[in-house]
Order: structure tokens, then sequence, then C-alpha cells
């Protein structure tokens, strides 16, 4: 799913953010891109773009998408490479390894939700932009995947907490059960560590 969104337009034309439709054209808006009716062109992180609309006044305007409002898009990348070490990490019993992989859910999620809110400001963007052209602007399947990635993100994180607490607990025994086993099974039938009666220290020091 996290590929998916980081893949996007152009590559997939369909998994696109942002769409706006009107005067028979049909703009979808990506990470690495945009697409117009049929045609996509790729121009990588933070692109830029021109569209040629009609006015109110039968008038040809150029409307402009700065680099700026896309440069934000590109978070899905930061959470796909924390999914990859969530996966990783996942299968795994040692401790200090859930704790990084608890550390590397709570940022998927952290920045996942940066992105969501990036994605909803562009839409918002877009929709003011694009005000007063008879453009209908709509969220994407980019941006409700991206949601959804956000809602099983979130999930998954009281599953990796629970599964790190339990095996912390578990550790901590196993840690007690052996320092009180080791120490006091061993050591007390030492001779000098054995407990002595009031009678057998007053013979030793008894002259």
């Amino acid at each position: 799913m996290s590929v998916l969104t980081t893949i996007s337009v152009p590559a997939f034309s369909g998994l696109d953010l942002v769409r706006a439709t009107g005067q028979q054209k049909r703009f979808r808006f990506g990470i690495w891109g945009f697409c117009l009716q049929s045609y996509c062109e790729g121009k990588g992180a933070a692109y830029s773009i021109e569209m040629k609309l009609d006015n109110a006044n039968n008038e040809t305007d150029t409307v402009n998408v700065s680099g700026g409002w896309t440069a934000g898009l590109v978070l899905p990348v930061i959470v796909t490479i924390a999914v990859v070490v969530v996966a990783a990490l996942s299968f795994t019993n040692q401790l200090q390894l859930l704790l990084i992989c608890c550390l590397a859910v709570f940022v998927a999620v952290f920045v996942t939700f940066v992105a969501v809110c990036i994605d909803a400001a562009f839409l918002k963007h877009m929709e003011g932009k694009l005000d007063g052209y008879g453009m209908n602007v709509s969220a994407g399947p980019g941006l409700w995947l991206t949601v959804v990635l956000l809602l099983v993100l979130s999930m998954y994180t009281t599953l990796v907490f629970l599964r790190f607490r339990r095996r912390y607990l578990t550790s901590s025994k196993e840690e007690d059960e052996a320092i009180t086993w080791f120490p006091m099974a061993k050591l007390s039938k030492l001779p000098f560590l054995k407990k002595k009666t009031s009678q057998e220290m007053y013979d030793e020091f008894d002259l």
C-alpha cells in the first residue's frame, strides 16, 4: 500500500492525489508529475505546472502551480522507508530490535499524518486556484489510500507496542529469576557465607 502511494503519477495514472475536471480537460496531480487527459509527464519532486484555462470572459488564463506546493507530496517516500524497516524487524524477538521497530512505526505514523495534512492542504489550494474556471477539484485515489495507510499503521502501532511490552516484561522476569537463582542458591552454600548460630559464634571467640 505504501509502495503504491509512493509510485503514484505518472507511473500509475490512476493513483493521483488530486484531480481537476472541467472545460473538457482532466488534470491529475501526483507525487512525481501530472497527467492531462491520457498524456502524463514526470517532472520529479517539487515540480511546477502551467495550465491554460478559459475564464468567465472566455479569455485564456495561465494558472501556475509552483513547486513549493508539490514538494511536500514526497513524504510517502519516507513512510515507505519506515514501513520497510518495520517489516524487517517485526519478526524478531530481540528486545533492542523491537524497540527500534516501535520507533520506526511511530515515525511512519507521524510522517503519514503530516503527509495527509499536506495532501489536504494541496487539495484546498487547488480548489482556490481553480475557482472561477468551472473546474471540479476532488481528492484522488492516492490521497484516500494514504488515509487508509494512516489508519492501518495506527492500529499496527498498538500491536507492536504490546509485543514490545510483553517481551520487555518477559525479559525482566527472566533476569530476576536468574539473579535470584544463581547467587542465593549457589553463594549461600559457601562456608564463609553460611549463617552461624549464636553458640557457634561464641565458641569461635571463646578463649
